[in-house]
């Protein structure tokens, strides 16, 4: 099990997203899409459609990290 930090910030991703891509594809939406950098501490929560499957990309500091989790 790991914590984020207390000064972690989640963004949210408001569109569903196809749950097909990869923490590259997902960066590159997080860099043209949302427009922010992808910064230490910062946390990106992605949804598809039917609200069933959560993607989570985080980077940090180290490289990116990503996490799925069934939604049910």
């Amino acid at each position: 099990m790991f914590t984020l930090p207390h000064n972690t910030i989640a963004y949210l991703y408001k569109e569903a997203i196809d749950m097909r891509l990869g923490m590259f594809r997902l960066q590159g939406v997080i860099a043209q899409q949302l427009s922010q950098p992808m910064t230490k501490g910062c946390f990106f929560l992605f949804i598809n459609k039917p609200h069933t499957l959560l993607k989570a990309v985080w980077f940090d500091g180290t490289g990116l990290c990503l996490f799925c989790k069934r939604l049910e």
